[in-house]
């Protein structure tokens, strides 16, 4: 199990179609499309952390086969020799379509501190313009471990202790003295009762 901790993002503004005109470089040249690097830089806590990068981008080809690269670089830009962590590839049909790439990746820096990431863009085959929208999100997710763990019941608030009687789901439950639920005590009598727990919320 784990917790979230952390969220940066980076996108254009408005983030539309037709936002932004950028013609891509063929590889092994790179464009740089965003970063998440000074404001908006990623801060782990401890080196078991992981960060959730993700992304959405908008490009063109012009016409011709074509084939559209995109990475991410952790610690510096590829120019600077950054270190690769993800890359995949993306084509349109020929003749001037537009394409949208939507990717996901969870990283492992295996450190405490500020970890930079980059998002960068260029064509393998063909040409083709990044025209957006654009957005780069970076996700830090910290690991429940020790008495933070879910699995030590006594460490968990009165709020969210789980409740093995209702299929895993956590039992919402009020601070303050413990009170009866109606669906448990079919034998009470109906004066005098105190009002019926809330309604459960899945967890997870």
């Amino acid at each position: 199990m784990s917790e979230y901790v952390q969220f940066k993002y980076r996108q254009l503004d408005p983030n539309l179609a037709s936002a932004a005109g950028v013609i891509l470089p063929g590889s092994p040249d790179t464009h740089l499309a965003a970063s998440l690097k000074g404001g908006a830089a990623i801060v782990t806590q401890d080196p078991d952390d992981r960060v959730k990068l993700s992304a959405v981008l908008g490009w063109v080809s012009n016409a011709g086969a074509n084939l559209l690269r995109v990475s991410i670089y952790r610690d510096a830009s590829y120019n600077e020799g950054g270190t690769l962590i993800f890359s995949t590839l993306d084509a349109t049909d020929p003749g001037g379509n537009i394409g949208t790439v939507s990717i996901v990746h969870v990283d492992a820096p295996g450190t405490t501190g500020i970890v930079n990431y980059f998002l960068e863009v260029s064509m393998e085959l063909g040409t083709g313009m990044l025209i957006g929208p654009l957005t780069f999100i970076g996700e830090v997710i910290h690991p429940l471990t020790g008495n933070h763990s879910p699995m030590n019941k006594a460490a968990l608030p009165r709020a969210a202790r789980f409740d093995s009687t209702h299929r895993g789901n956590v039992r919402v439950m009020p601070e303050g003295p413990a009170r009866s639920c109606p669906a448990r005590d079919p034998f009470r009598k109906a004066g005098g009762l105190p009002a019926p727990l809330p309604a459960e919320t899945p967890f997870g």
